[in-house]
């Protein structure tokens, strides 16, 4: 059975649903497992004292509470970090009761009332032993103060905190909302599918949508019947890319720049340890397919990509490079030159393409798109 355009279409927009099925999933599973923190975030931190939160255990943690101290907190450790983002310090206030309540914060000093996450203290971390034994020094060797078993660490403004929380939910479920809606919409219409409808900013779309679609499947059905179904596929007039979820489509109408380009792994970005080679098959709005190639077989791709598409630049061009490439670490055979403005360059290719159109709609036998 002859490939078309519906049935990639249709593959493309039932993988895409699928994983958004999933991803909505695994988010409903996630909000579940998070809602009791969802739901304290919701409702605020809980109002307690100092005395209240010494006398509780760690059933406590990890809730959220507005602290009020009925009594001065104590400095006990100072702790610094240094990193690539600076020196962080961090100091640690203890309140002293019955238990010795232990407050973690960037401030330098604590305010009479503070919203705080609750965490149990780890009695084998060092961090613990630190603070036992300066508490041990502060009440000497007669009074061994027993520390909370809750470690609190001081939280954002409740606000913020509930701002923040509601938008990164809202944003993913909106985004989820968006690819159902968008994918459910091109299953009943499979020309709102993206590649598809990229054919609306072709050179060539004056002709119609429904007209550049039927011309594709025709070239489809001309393929030989062993011709594989996955992987780059040159059309006479169309370039068409299968993968196992989706698909890249352009015209050779809208080719401008065929280049190969290299990339280069590196280990700890200094040792290279493997590299590819791909060709670059830009177009005039933007779209870019890259097809992986040996590096001996560029010069006979290259060959093949001229004479489907004479009129674009083909091969390693210093100012297409300025222009379209975005090199970042990949690297085009060739070195920079001149910039000249894209629209200058479009033109360029569009004359050219003109000029042959218009030699081969001087042969009576031979269609101006064929290759």
């Amino acid at each position: 059975m002859p490939l078309t355009l519906h049935q990639l279409a249709n593959k493309k927009n039932s993988v895409v649903l699928a994983l958004t099925i999933v991803a909505a999933g695994l988010f409903a599973v996630f909000l579940w497992f998070v809602s009791n923190h969802i739901r304290r975030v919701a409702f605020g931190p809980v109002p307690v004292t100092v005395t209240e939160l010494s006398k509780m255990g760690v059933e406590a943690a990890p809730k959220w509470f507005d602290v009020t101290a009925e009594v001065k907190p104590s400095h006990l450790l100072q702790t610094t970090t240094k990193g690539r983002g600076g020196t962080t310090v961090t100091n640690h206030f203890v309140f002293m009761g019955d238990n010795a309540v232990v407050v973690e914060t960037s401030e330098t000093e604590l305010p009479p009332t503070f919203p705080a996450w609750a965490q149990v203290f780890d009695q084998n971390s060092d961090y613990y032993k630190r603070a036992r034994r300066q508490l041990d020094l502060w009440t000497g060797s007669g009074r061994r103060v027993p520390l909370s078993p809750l470690l609190l660490k001081t939280s954002g403004g409740v606000a913020s905190t509930q701002s923040f929380t509601a938008a990164a939910i809202a944003v993913v479920a909106i985004v989820l909302f968006f690819f159902f809606w968008r994918t459910t919409r091109a299953l009943q219409d499979f020309t709102r599918t993206a590649p598809i409808a990229r054919l609306q900013k072709s050179v060539r779309a004056s002709e119609g949508l429904p007209n550049l679609i039927a011309e594709i499947d025709r070239q489809l059905a001309a393929l030989d019947p062993k011709t594989r179904r996955r992987g780059p596929l040159l059309l006479p007039s169309w370039l068409l890319k299968v993968s196992w979820r989706t698909f890249s489509l352009i015209s050779s109408s809208d080719v401008i720049w065929v280049a190969p380009f290299k990339t280069v792994t590196r280990l700890y970005a200094i040792i290279p340890i493997s590299k590819r080679f791909e060709i670059h098959v830009l177009t005039r709005y933007g779209q870019t397919v890259r097809l992986p190639v040996s590096q001996d077989k560029i010069p006979e791709v290259l060959t093949t990509f001229y004479h489907w598409a004479p009129w674009a630049v083909i091969g390693p061009d210093p100012t297409m490079a300025d222009n379209f490439a975005k090199l970042g670490r990949t690297r085009m055979w060739g070195l920079s030159s001149t910039k000249r403005s894209r629209a200058e360059l479009i033109q360029t290719v569009d004359k050219r393409r003109e000029e042959i159109f218009a030699m081969r709609a001087a042969q009576p036998s031979r269609s101006p798109w064929q290759a």
